[in-house]
């Protein structure tokens, strides 16, 4: 199938656009579109969430550790 594609070339010989059959184009499409599908939503960004409890304030241990190496 790869042999059907076609490149435009400039002068220099540079490749600037590609021409591809349909078939190859749609398939390439879809997979895209899957990709899509597969990212992230509310629903499953819920999975990886939750609440941080500290015992201590969060800005006064890093002042204090920020002193340990002098």
């Amino acid at each position: 199938m790869s042999d059907n594609v076609k490149y435009v070339v400039d002068a220099k010989g540079k490749p600037k656009e590609v021409i591809i059959p349909i078939d190859l184009w749609n398939k390439l499409a879809t997979s895209i579109n899957a990709e899509d599908k597969k990212m992230m939503s509310k629903k499953k960004l819920g999975n990886y969430f939750g609440v941080l409890k500290l015992s201590v304030d969060p800005l006064k241990y890093q002042k204090e550790i920020r002193n340990e190496w002098q």
